[in-house]
């Protein structure tokens, strides 16, 4: 037990130092200043999507937007006027926000109250290390051990991504599903499948990208049907496993079908939305950036499939989630053309665990100096290429949102109603509840705005204010 609490402490170490100096200190911004504002609205109120759009209106409001894109800016204020929970998650599930409200009341500041998003990180890590100790054992499971918690633990997306967004948690709840998998692949234990099953309910409960897990689980179980005994009552027992946890979670998803606008709403992203995710690069170009801010899993991964294809390693069962996750999640976000680190940790754990356990397996058949050698050039690697990443994207202090804060305050615009710029929107709600906002796109369109409707003031990019009779 000394040599995996040693190992444990000198991972959890390295993590701290490479933290050291990222964790994001300005104000809330777009999609943190919006869940913010939505954990604010209290626990019961995401616990059951309310207020919230019914499915008729949603499907109303979205089919109007698709046959009029103009009247998307006026259909988003409309949805923000009507404080929809779902909306301001941006259609994610409510577990999260459960964590949001259970620790905001202990932060004094933003940068506080996104480091206490670590935890989460800290606690993928460790399932992966006990994880790969409990099913490998020996010394393959000591090194599957080390490896996959040091390629996720000291990754650039677990170092950098710790802004307040619910893919961290995510992570977490995949990372577990995949290991009661493995483990079920090995025994056949209907307890270990029972386990995945929750474990994919929580994902659900967390980010819409779930329904790659979800088919994960359930590929996996039709692998080993035979040996789960699979009848109608174990899929009823199954079934109830899944719904039951969702109940507990988010009861919003089952009685008011939330879940049914958030899928649609993001296919309608994939599908229609060019640059939905705010990025300026292509699918191709998000991708090559993932693997240059994290070469080192991506590199064990290749090395993993070549041992496979080769032949070199015997495949072993225990792999198979984690093979299957890999594909189904690729395919999930494969047009996710977004360069912020957190859209790379839904795959992450597929990535880490394939890769890690695969080359561990492979180690485990040489001395044990060369399988030393080859866990120190692998953190070693994993150290140097984060710090890279780091140096190569910098953490600045935004100055545009402290701007931006400061020009209401000084022009005691709080309460006033105003014309702002769109993505300004979500900060200025949140931190100025009583001012009265409507967004606009483009510059151009603020004097039909203003012939529209009677506004105070607008706002302008760089951060600063006219009243309107300066404007006429």
């Amino acid at each position: 037990m000394l040599k995996h609490l040693v190992a444990v402490a000198a991972l959890l170490a390295g993590f701290f130092l490479l933290l050291r100096g990222n964790v994001i200190y300005a104000p809330f911004i777009y999609d943190e200043a919006d869940y913010m504002y939505a954990a604010s609205r209290g626990f019961a109120g995401n616990w059951i999507d309310s207020p919230s759009l019914s499915l008729p209106q949603f499907v109303h409001m979205g089919l109007s937007a698709r046959r009029d894109p103009s009247r998307r800016t006026e259909l988003a204020e409309s949805i923000r006027d009507a404080n929809d929970l779902v909306f301001y998650r941006h259609w994610h599930g409510p577990l999260y926000l459960d964590w949001l409200l259970a620790v905001k009341g202990f932060a004094t500041s933003e940068q506080m109250l996104r480091s206490f998003n670590v935890i989460f990180p800290i606690a993928t890590a460790l399932l992966l290390y006990f994880g790969a100790v409990w099913i490998l054992g020996g010394a393959a499971g000591q090194l599957a051990a080390i490896l996959s918690a040091a390629l996720y633990l000291w990754s650039y997306p677990a170092i950098r991504a710790n802004e307040l967004a619910p893919h961290q948690l995510f992570a977490l709840s995949v990372t577990a599903c995949l290991l009661f998998l493995a483990r079920m692949m090995q025994t056949g234990e209907r307890r270990d499948w029972y386990a995945a099953v929750v474990a994919s309910a929580l994902a659900f409960c967390t980010l819409e990208v779930a329904f790659a897990l979800i088919a994960t689980v359930l590929i996996c179980g039709h692998l080993v049907r035979d040996r789960l005994h699979l009848d109608l009552a174990f899929a009823l027992k199954s079934l109830a496993a899944f719904i039951g946890t969702v109940l507990i979670v988010w009861p919003g998803a089952v009685f008011k079908l939330s879940f049914v606008k958030a899928y649609a709403f993001m296919a309608y992203l994939a599908l229609f939305q060019k640059n939905a995710w705010g990025a300026q690069i292509s699918v191709a170009g998000a991708w090559w950036m993932r693997f240059a801010l994290s070469p080192v899993p991506w590199t064990l991964l290749a090395i993993a499939a070549v041992l496979l294809l080769s032949r070199r390693l015997a495949w072993t069962p225990v792999l198979t989630p984690f093979a299957i996750f890999f594909v189904s999640m690729f395919l999930a976000i494969f047009k996710v053309n977004a360069d912020a680190p957190r859209y790379a940790l839904p795959i992450l754990p597929g990535v880490v665990l394939l890769g890690g356990w695969t080359c561990a397996l492979w180690l485990a058949k040489f001395p044990n100096s060369v399988r030393a050698g080859a866990v120190a050039v692998v953190l070693v690697a994993m150290a140097l290429t984060t710090l890279r990443g780091i140096g190569i994207y910098p953490l600045h202090e935004d100055p545009k949102s402290y701007a931006l804060l400061d020009v209401i305050r000084e022009n005691h615009l709080g309460d006033k109603k105003l014309l702002v710029p769109h993505d300004d929107l979500p900060i200025l709600h949140y931190y100025f509840p009583h001012t009265r906002l409507t967004p606009y796109r483009d510059p151009s369109t603020i004097p039909a705005q203003l012939a529209a409707g009677a506004y105070d003031g607008i706002l302008y990019e760089p951060p600063r204010y006219l009243p309107t009779p300066a404007v006429h």
